[in-house]
């Protein structure tokens, strides 16, 4: 049994990154002057990180991010797993391409550099998240780990570092 997977995360890049494309296209065909108009990310070019100290923030983070990683959870579980998983690479990809693209059209490239300043360090271990529950579940699926055990180890390594993004999130890049 070949237990290569590259094919399956190839997929899903090409999924996530058509994701984006159609995100960067509909933000500048469908909203562009309501993105203007709002004026996110000039409020945050002119007022830097606003950091606010205890665990406040970190308990108004988690509720939302914990929805995500729910989301996620019963995205790996699903059977069949392989369009669950297509569904969720590309809704991830237009979000991404909708939230670069305002960055761009509201605040040039000053803008784009601010947004992905915000998504760093906390994006790369969310990522790591998701690829490790969805490659449980790719494996899971073709029959490459038996039994439940590996595959709920999958999962848990997966939540495990998703909530260290979270706590990234909260105390590294607010």
């Amino acid at each position: 049994m070949n237990r290569n997977d590259s094919g399956f995360r190839k997929g899903l890049l090409i999924v996530f990154l058509a994701g984006m494309a159609l995100g960067i296209v509909s933000i500048n065909l469908l909203m562009t002057d309501a993105v203007r108009e709002n004026g996110v990310f000039c409020a945050f070019l002119e007022n830097g990180i606003q950091r606010e100290a205890g665990f406040e923030p970190f308990f108004r983070l988690l509720p939302k991010r914990m929805g995500l990683m729910l989301v996620l959870l019963l995205a790996a579980a699903a059977r069949p797993f392989l369009p669950v998983a297509a569904v969720a690479g590309g809704v991830l990809g237009w979000l991404a391409g909708v939230y670069q693209g305002a960055a761009l059209l509201e605040a040039g490239l000053a803008g784009l550099l601010a947004s992905w300043a915000a998504l760093l360090p906390q994006t790369g271990f969310y990522a790591a998240a998701l690829l490790m529950m969805f490659r449980g579940a790719w494996l899971r699926e073709k029959g490459w780990i038996p039994g439940g055990k590996a595959f709920a180890r999958c999962l848990l390594c997966g939540f495990g570092i998703f909530f260290l993004g979270i706590l990234t999130e909260n105390w590294l890049n607010p």
